[in-house]
């Protein structure tokens, strides 16, 4: 208990972590498309901590990026350099994105969905009919989660190009 990043997984070497990583998505053609790009990113990311999810532990702990982590990286800043960023504010809204990537898929790793302690809630309808009432929409959904959270987050980097 307690321990976390590759103490957990002492059997694997970096190489292993940036195999599982592997390439980043295909760009799109057409540079000036950084939303698109970048939805592709995320999905792509979160796809990688579904596929491997020992994978979303190793990649917080300090360490030498891969090549493909590193090709990533690069990818997502291409994208977001398209509308015209400084390179400080590429760098924060890729962090940001990715940030948002690996919080919503940390439950899909852990292999259940945020449970708030369900039963106690269910149980307890009259003091919580706020949460009885969203969590009865929202169980088995956490793809559509994802989505809403993610276009939540790339509004915000709009609107923030609208303003720059």
């Amino acid at each position: 208990m307690g321990s976390t990043g590759w103490s957990r997984f002492p059997w694997l070497s970096p190489g292993v972590l940036d195999t599982a990583i592997g390439p980043p998505p295909e760009e799109p053609a057409d540079p000036g498309h950084w939303r698109a790009a970048i939805e592709r990113w995320a999905r792509d990311t979160r796809d990688i901590f579904l596929r491997h999810p020992w994978a979303l532990a190793l990649v917080t702990t300090p360490r030498l990026m891969g090549p493909n982590e590193t090709a990533r990286l690069e990818s997502a800043m291409a994208a977001m350099s398209g509308p015209g960023l400084s390179p400080h504010d590429v760098l924060n809204s890729v962090l940001l994105v990715n940030g948002y990537v690996r919080g919503a898929a940390q439950p899909s790793v852990d292999q259940q969905e945020p449970t708030f302690g369900h039963e106690l809630i269910r149980r307890a309808q009259d003091r919580f009919p706020h949460l009885n009432a969203v969590l009865s929409h929202v169980q088995g959904k956490p793809a559509e989660g994802f989505e809403f959270g993610l276009q939540r987050v790339l509004d915000g980097i709009e609107a923030y190009l609208g303003r720059a």
